[in-house]
């Protein structure tokens, strides 16, 4: 949402191209380098949550966040906080305070740990150099008391901005929250000034707050206790306007400044309400799904893949509405966990953090919130460097690289493991390091790499196989390498380029380094427009500048630092790097300079129409770095992977070039390093013929680039043949031979459209325009083939191939579209869960559908057959066993059927023991003396617990089961009992037991 921005990636042009890191340039200096893996937009990204880091050391750790794969980070509350010193310092005596400010407004200098407005402005400006958005707390629910807990203006802090000392502005009710009702927890207070959001005023200072941000460069915004601050959709007799108010209002503000809309979401701890429909947030903004991150924390704890496994969002908010996390500051610094048994995470170590942070950083369309541990000194960063770990970097960068992609969420014993798309998957295997064997629901057959350990992972005939290492987690796709190129030496004069506005931006500035204007650039001149009906624009500018960039003042290409020759000519392309929008290149016409005296006295030499016969020599440019190309081709060609290429020289780029001679008749070849490939190449195989490698795949293989060969020129003989000349055969006219047809399929799935055509030295272009529009734009593909991934903004995409052969002829093929299937039969409204219970208990799973005449079956895998079987279960309910141990781990799932025969299955569930009693709180060592009676203590949570204290002697090893059967052990100390160890066996109703740890009586020392 920022200004100008300029976060880069270097196209690799001059026929051997390759694309690179992401970098950034600053306006009117030399270039400097930005390593970032962040997404266009924070929501779905990963933000990390900086608590009570001050602006400058936020600003010091952007490239490490950066480096760490964050899209966001988030700092406390920017309003100046009740009774703020300097020199209070302490972390556990401060960082409430900051959640009771003192009004609306950026804390101004010397009046918050965090700093001032303009080093926040400051963080702002150099966070967008990274692709960084800053994400700030606000509270709008209330303001600061007078150090009484009480809800009405009469408890107002004296320090609360003047403005604001009015009792109109507060609520009445001076009656601590609940959870019962709606009206209870909207207009009842937390302990504070409840603010009377519904006031005119009241929404006008919040939303003036929230503007104040914008100017300062922040891209969104947490709304502290937003679940207290009433909405339009609550009874009519409290109900207010202030979410579409102040929030809509803010967004009109970001636009007319010509910046993105803010990103906004609010905290819901808990229960929204009884009966309330969480769409009365989401309708404005994501919200925290505190449920579903501390569930899965608490999975990862106590060491169970299967509930780890658990992808229900409990808020009900669905995935590209919610905000996860594993650990808030809530749950660090207080004890506002939403399960019993961890209600704080101080303790929980960060193996557990990082383990339970592999799936929940890795969900798919949710926003993922990592707290970053706080130091022990308010403002300064934090000491706890696990939010940049090795593991938790390579799990953020895993969650940019698969946006846009499904995702399907397993456990297989003590292993958890969430798959994206059809190739990767990221594994957290909670028993520790090892190898494992997963069943693969998405992933394609192939070879993936660990991120972070290197290791090889294979998927074949549906399985997983690899070993993970010793973090426990393993982040496995194929990233692709990243080669950079070499800097050129640049001219003198100047020079015309120009640029094609592909996508309607309406007007277009060339934006230039070194020594050139400030951004935007000039503004181009409008020259014709092109068969499409996009305008092209043209610009004469200095022959030695480094870098230009194409903008429109807020959309903006790439950083180009190659061809930039007099006739330059590019255009845009809907695809992005990073913010930025990628381009096509078109090869400046270089007119001859000397006009032929005489033409030509004898007709050209016509290429040989039939097969080529003998043997050809063909080159490959390794441009990502494998290191050694084979060749591998058919038909009748060696068996895989084919034959060694032989070196040759080295490219301007430093990448290797090799070559081999092979048959001339070959119909394919395919160029691998052994373990990457291209993908298959079956045309321009003629003598002289180049490929090389593009960091962009078609499935597992990667894409290839083409170079024209060179064809020499030949000399006329000096004397007459002595044979009777060939009739050489007419030249081949060009058409279509087979037309691309249209494709169907999933979100994340390839689309491949191919053309086949006849002709003379043929040339491909595909163009598309989105579905509802009528231009066309260039797609910048040139191979016969045209593949993408599936989106939703891709659905009924409309694409054509212009094909053109060397005399300038072309003739366009059909107009052919991508799109989703039809839906058709029934459609599961509700998946299956997982069942968990003990002995003698009736199993209960179910399922929910929509239809017309549906029909169930059950079935059960059978392991010892491995087959599924079907069960007796015929309805939308699988009940028709008790538990008992057999039971133990069967998976079932659901066949529905409507009655037209189509059919559909259900996710899979799978019936286990429920765990038995949590001890909440362990006994203690205990100390007295004589005569003294023991008071040692178990606390634990279940239904129907039963006690029985077991001891033992000094020195002795046989337990022996005491008269206390209940929760605290008491006997009187004498010398026989110095030393004695006791423990506690727990039993809840079902017959599930837990023991404690052992404590030990002695005298005091």
């Amino acid at each position: 949402m920022k200004h100008g921005k300029k976060l880069t990636s270097l196209l690799l042009a001059l026929c051997m191209v390759l694309s690179i890191a992401a970098i950034g340039v600053v306006p009117g200096a030399a270039a400097t380098t930005y390593t970032t893996y962040a997404q266009d937009t924070i929501q779905g990204s990963n933000i990390l949550h900086c608590f009570n880091w001050s602006y400058n050391n936020i600003k010091a750790a952007l490239p490490d966040i950066a480096a760490a794969g964050y899209t966001a980070v988030q700092t406390s509350p920017v309003q100046r906080p009740k009774d703020y010193n300097a020199s209070y310092t302490t972390l556990g005596n401060e960082w409430w305070k900051m959640y009771q400010p003192l009004g609306f407004s950026i804390a101004a200098n010397n009046t918050s740990w965090l700093g001032t407005k303009a080093q926040l402005t400051s963080l702002c400006t150099e966070a967008d150099k990274y692709g960084i958005k800053v994400v700030v707390d606000v509270v709008a629910n209330h303001l600061a008391n007078n150090g009484t807990d009480g809800g009405t203006y009469s408890y107002i802090n004296s320090a609360v901005e003047t403005d604001l000392k009015n009792s109109n502005y507060y609520h009445t009710n001076n009656v601590k929250f609940n959870d019962n009702s709606r009206y209870n927890i909207t207009q009842y207070h937390l302990g504070m000034p409840d603010l009377n959001t519904g006031n005119s005023y009241v929404q006008q200072r919040v939303q003036g707050l929230l503007e104040e941000c914008i100017d300062c460069g922040v891209d969104g915004f947490r709304f502290d206790a937003a679940k207290h601050i009433e909405t339009p959709s609550d009874s009519s007799s409290f109900a207010s306007d202030f979410w579409p108010n102040v929030l809509n209002g803010a967004t009109a503000y970001a636009q007319a400044k010509g910046v993105d809309a803010p990103f906004y979401y609010g905290e819901i701890l808990g229960t929204p309400g009884p009966s309330f429909n969480i769409s009365g947030y989401t309708a404005y903004m994501a919200v925290t799904d505190n449920a579903s991150g501390d569930r899965a924390l608490y999975q990862a704890y106590t060491g169970s893949a299967s509930g780890l496994a658990n992808g229900t969002y409990d808020k009900g908010a669905g995935a590209a509405k919610s905000v996860l996390w594993v650990e808030s500051h809530d749950t660090y610094m207080g004890t506002s966990g939403s399960v019993s048994a961890l209600r704080n995470t101080y303790d929980v170590t960060a193996d557990v953090l990082t383990k339970a942070w592999a799936i929940v950083g890795a969900r798919a369309d949710a926003t993922g919130l990592y707290f970053a541990r706080p130091n022990t000194t308010m403002g300064n960063a934090s000491t706890d460097t696990t939010w940049k770990s090795a593991a938790v970097t390579e799990i953020n960068k895993f969650k940019n690289h698969f946006v846009g992609t499904s995702e399907s969420l397993s456990y297989s014993g003590n292993t958890t493991y969430l798959e994206r798309g059809t190739a990767g998957v990221v594994i957290s295997k909670l028993d520790g390091e090892g190898a494992v064997s997963l069943t693969a629901k998405k992933m394609a057959n192939g070879t993936y790499t660990d991120q972070l350990t290197g290791n090889t992972f294979t998927v074949s005939g549906g399985t997983i196989s690899g070993t993970v290492g010793s973090t426990g987690i393993a982040v496995v796709y194929n990233a692709g390498a990243t080669p950079t190129p070499s800097p050129t030496t640049a001219p003198s004069g100047t020079i015309t380029v120009n640029f094609t506005d592909a996508l309607g931006w309406g007007s277009a500035n060339v934006y230039y380094w070194n020594d050139g204007p400030a951004w935007p650039g000039t503004a181009m001149t409008k020259a014709e427009v092109n068969d499409f009906g996009q305008q092209v624009y043209t610009a004469t500018i200095p022959a030695n500048v480094t870098g230009v960039i194409f903008n429109n003042g807020s959309s903006q290409t790439v950083d180009i630092t190659t061809d930039i020759v007099n006739g330059a000519w590019w255009y845009t392309l809907d695809e992005k790097d990073g913010n930025n929008y990628k381009v096509g290149y078109v090869e400046p016409t270089v007119e001859p300079t000397v006009a032929p005296t005489t033409a030509p006295t004898t007709a050209p030499t016509q290429a040989p129409t039939t097969a080529p016969s003998g043997t050809i020599t063909v080159k490959f440019t390794d441009a990502l770095g494998w290191g050694s190309a084979n060749i591998y081709y058919w038909d009748n060609g060696p068996d895989w992977p084919g034959t060694a290429m032989t070196k040759a020289e080295v490219n301007d780029f430093g990448q290797q070039v090799y070559t081999a001679t092979i048959p001339a008749n070959v119909t394919g070849i395919v160029f691998n390093g052994g373990n990457s490939q291209t993908v298959d190449i079956t045309t321009g195989i003629v003598n002289g013929a180049w490929w090389y490698t593009l960091d962009e795949k078609d499935n597992n293989s990667y894409k290839v680039g083409y170079v024209e060969p060179t064809v020499q020129p030949t000399v006329a003989p000096t004397e007459a043949p002595t044979s009777a000349p060939v009739t050489e055969p007419p030249v081949q006219t060009l058409a279509i031979t087979n037309q691309p047809t249209d494709w169907t399929g999933n979100k994340g799935e390839t689309a491949t459209f191919t053309v086949a055509a006849v002709g003379q030295n043929l040339s491909y272009r595909w163009y598309y325009h989105p579905a509802g529009k009528t231009n066309w734009i260039d797609t910048g593909v040139t191979a016969n083939t045209y593949s993408i991934a599936m989106s939703d903004a891709r659905n009924g995409r409309a694409i054509y191939c212009k094909v053109t052969d060397g005399a300038g002829n072309s003739v366009d093929s059909n107009v052919v579209t991508m799109s989703y299937p039809a839906v058709t039969g029934p459609v599961i409204t509700k998946q299956p869960v997982d069942w968990a219970g003990q002995d003698g208990e009736q199993v209960n799973i179910s399922v929910t559908a929509s239809g017309n005449g549906l029909t169930y079956q059950w079935f059960y895998w059978k392991a010892e057959k491995s087959k599924w079987i079907a069960s007796p279960d015929t309805d939308a309910s699988y009940d028709s066993i008790t538990m008992e141990s057999k039971f133990n781990g069967r998976r079932v799932y659901c066949k529905i059927t409507d009655q037209e025969g189509n059919s559909v299955n259900s996710d899979e569930a799978t019936i286990s023991y429920a765990s038995g009693p949590v001890i909440t709180k362990q006994p203690e060592n205990w100390y007295g003396k004589n005569g003294a009676m023991t008071n040692i203590t178990v606390v634990a949570e279940g239904e129907g617990l039963t006690y029985q204290w077991f001891y033992r002697p000094a020195g002795k090893t046989n337990w022996i089961a005491t008269t206390d059967t209940d929760a605290t052990y008491n006997i009187q100390m004498s010398s026989v009992r110095n030393g004695r160890q006791v423990y506690c066996k727990i039993t809840d109703k079902n017959g599930v037991s837990v023991n404690s740890q052992v404590a030990t009586m002695a005298y005091p020392a």
